[in-house]
């Protein structure tokens, strides 16, 4: 990224935007999500950023304005629920969990609010365990008294105990622990495991429609969906937050080095380093090196015939590096989702069956937020060069899309299969080129 105007504005005694204020000469950075890290800014003054690399300071800049974004936080704690939900799958489902609770006007920042919505999950998977119970001993009563037992439902009910107690043993303590800790990742995950537990507990019934706690399930679901997508945000907010704090330290802990005679040599390195690293990023290779590249880089993916149709379907490739390679292959990923969740949109408006109508509607809100969120964010990953970020988020479509082919069993046909085949390999390729990235 060259330097623009938004490097100058580091140059005045405060920087301010909509929704945060970054002051120099009060040595405050802090946002209404409820972090300070004025300790990271402690003995630094305006004069300081003079002898800073402009391109270090342009690429935080934008860095940071990418946080922000990214999180929509409002101007007034008032807005965190509403500014919040706005970014979940669910929005009314959102207010009205986050506003029963007494605790989220206490939260100051996303993650207090992910913890309530925990909290929300778990008391209607234990709400949803007790009606399992009474209804298994019904069952045993009714066996007794009739010398007969309804096996199948008995069996279903069965493998739903079995699925609420995973959600509760296990995904609810590992989403409590992990937004405590700051490890959103696995926040994310114990809220995806829990989503699909109790998806899987309502696949158990058969024929459809004979589940007597259909909407207890389609309850936990949701509200389990919607904590997911809080802990995504915080995922890309966090990580992004960790490239800002190593650079701000960095800074510091060369800052009075930079004020010594050496001074002048350390700016010229940083030069020299910014113009290495411009030609590298800028390098733009001849026509048959690209063809060379793309082969040698096809031949280390799972899918050597894939990645090269694809690669040279896109006349930007012969020109692009190892990097740009990887920026068109997401891409890709990208519009054949998009492609996906349109065409399983118009599939949902024909009114099929209604064994199917469940299954794309489960397999649609996989693809909503790998469309929305995770592979829009493994692009700006890319451009920012955050290649493990980027390599997490592609794997994570590459799942999606399998989990969606697996819902389709028995005798519904999988509609998608062909889609969920071609979005899955794509994204196994993206992934390798990205770890080709990571390893050089």
């Amino acid at each position: 990224m060259c330097p623009t105007t938004a490097t100058r504005w580091w140059y005045t005694s405060a920087f301010r935007w909509p929704e945060f204020d970054f002051s120099l000469s009060s040595s405050v950075f802090r946002w209404p999500g409820g972090f300070d890290l004025s300790y990271l800014t402690s003995g630094w003054s305006l004069e300081s950023f003079r002898w800073f690399d402009l391109s270090i300071v342009d690429d935080l800049v934008w860095t940071f304005i990418s946080l922000v974004e990214s999180l929509a936080l409002p101007n007034k704690l008032d807005d965190l629920i509403e500014s919040t939900c706005k970014q979940t799958p669910n929005y009314n489902l959102c207010i009205s969990s986050l506003q029963s609770d007494p605790r989220s006007s206490k939260a100051t920042n996303v993650e207090g609010l992910g913890l309530v919505m925990v909290d929300v999950v778990k008391s209607k998977a234990q709400a949803t365990l007790d009606r399992i119970n009474q209804l298994l001993k019904q069952q045993k009563s009714s066996s007794t008294s009739t010398g007969t037992t309804t096996s199948t439902l008995k069996q279903a009910l069965d493998q739903c105990a079995l699925n609420y107690g995973a959600i509760l043993n296990g995904d609810i303590p590992q989403a409590t622990e992990a937004f405590t800790k700051g490890d959103f990742k696995f926040a994310q995950q114990g809220s995806d495991d829990a989503a699909n537990e109790a998806n899987l507990c309502e696949n158990e019934f058969t024929p459809s429609g004979s589940s007597p706690i259909t909407q207890m399930n389609k309850d936990v679901h949701d509200v389990a969906v919607v904590t997911s997508s809080m802990a995504k945000m915080l995922l890309f907010a966090y990580y992004h937050l960790k490239i800002i704090t190593h650079k701000l330290f960095h800074f510091k802990s060369n800052k009075r080095k930079r004020m010594k005679k050496n001074s002048i040599s350390l700016l010229l390195f940083h030069i020299t380093l910014f113009i290495l690293l411009k030609s590298h990023y800028c390098y733009v290779l001849p026509l048959n090196e690209g063809n060379d590249l793309i082969e040698q880089t096809c031949k280390k993916t799972p899918h050597y015939d894939l990645c090269v149709s694809t690669l040279k379907s896109n006349p930007e490739s012969s020109d692009s590096d190892l990097r740009g390679l990887a920026h068109i292959m997401v891409d890709t990923v990208l519009s054949k989702a998009s492609d996906t969740l349109n065409f399983i949109r118009a599939l949902l408006k024909q009114a099929p069956d209604e064994n199917l109508e469940k299954s794309l509607a489960y397999c649609a809100e996989l693809y909503i937020p790998v469309v929305k969120y995770s592979l829009p964010q493994v692009i700006d990953a890319l451009t920012g060069g955050h290649f493990g970020f980027a390599n997490y988020g592609i794997s994570d479509a590459a799942k999606q899309a399998q989990a969606c082919e697996k819902t389709f069993s028995g005798s519904d046909k999988s509609p998608l299969a062909e889609k969920n085949t071609l979005l899955h390999d794509l994204s196994e390729v993206a992934a390798a080129i990205i770890n080709i990235i990571l390893k050089d």
